[in-house]
């Protein structure tokens, strides 16, 4: 067991607390015991089942506790994200945060289906050549643009993303367009009014001669069959939710790569694990105890 206690700022205390109003069948506790004892870590993993009005003395207590990581399960998490970020526009804009780390002086807060998917996607992401097409206002889609909007050298326990995507197109998006934190050269965001303005941005990209290679991100896709995805693009990678990821499969393109829901509830899990404790553990390992804790 490696002993962290001369190593934490502050007489910190490496706990990971997990709440919500109903936690029952909730795995990421055990997903979370396995990941530490594989990197034998000092920490622990802790459950509270908590009601939504008590949340703010909870995050209060936790502080004092000086607890270093927190767990929104769903029926908090946009409670979480006014108690933890009322301030921060992007999680504002996201209306939902998972989870938080300790900093200097305040909570962290994100979002993990944005920062995990991008970390999926990323071997197969080619600077300047690759595009993400969000589809649909959902907090998959808003997650996933304020993961790329995240500045990697400010998060504590950072991790690698998708670094390369410079472009986001967005199909049917929300109303009010979201906040931008960078500067327009480094993220070109291009509202889509048809399906047809997406592909015909994707045969643009190509027109250098290297096809590009399309993240497709949200929930109930138009059918891409109808526009030739594959004649516009390299690599097509998937995160959508059940739905949206049959839909994909139904795809003839030659490099398909889908990330279902449930490899999505472990990417996340992975990825909350490495922003607290700044060790990475396999998707396989994590997967096997998913699949062990729902009895498979």
């Amino acid at each position: 067991m490696r002993s962290m206690a001369d190593s934490l700022p502050g007489a910190m205390q490496p706990i990971v607390c997990c709440l919500g109003a109903r936690v029952a069948g909730k795995p990421t506790q055990f997903l979370l015991e396995r990941a530490i004892a594989v990197n034998e870590l000092d920490w622990r993993a802790i459950t509270i089942e908590l009601a939504a009005q008590d949340l703010p003395v909870a995050i209060a207590g936790m502080k004092v506790m000086r607890f270093m990581g927190l767990r929104f399960f769903p029926s908090l998490q946009p409670d979480a994200a006014r108690q933890l970020a009322p301030e921060d526009g992007l999680v504002q804009f996201i209306g939902s945060v998972t989870s938080a780390a300790w900093g200097s002086q305040s909570w962290q807060a994100w979002h993990h289906w944005g920062g995990a998917i991008l970390t999926w996607a990323a071997p197969r992401i080619e600077k300047g050549t690759s595009v993400c097409w969000l589809h649909g206002d959902s907090v998959r889609s808003r997650s996933l643009w304020a993961a790329l909007l995240e500045d990697p050298t400010k998060v504590s326990g950072a991790v690698p993303t998708a670094a390369g995507l410079r472009t986001v197109m967005w199909s049917s998006p929300p109303e009010e367009l979201p906040p931008q934190r960078k500067k327009e050269s480094e993220l070109e965001l291009v509202v889509l009014e048809t399906q047809e303005q997406g592909i015909a941005h994707l045969r643009a990209k190509a027109a250098g001669g290297q096809l590009p290679t399309v993240l497709l991100v949200g929930e109930q896709f138009p059918n891409m069959e109808e526009y030739n995805l594959a004649s516009a693009t390299k690599h097509c990678l998937v995160a959508s939710d059940e739905v949206g990821c049959r839909q994909a499969k139904l795809w003839s393109h030659p490099s398909l790569r889908i990330l279902p829901e449930v490899e999505q509830i472990v990417a996340c899990e992975a990825f909350d694990f490495q922003r607290w404790t700044g060790h990475h553990v396999s998707l396989h390992l994590l997967r096997d105890a998913y699949d062990e804790y729902n009895g498979f």
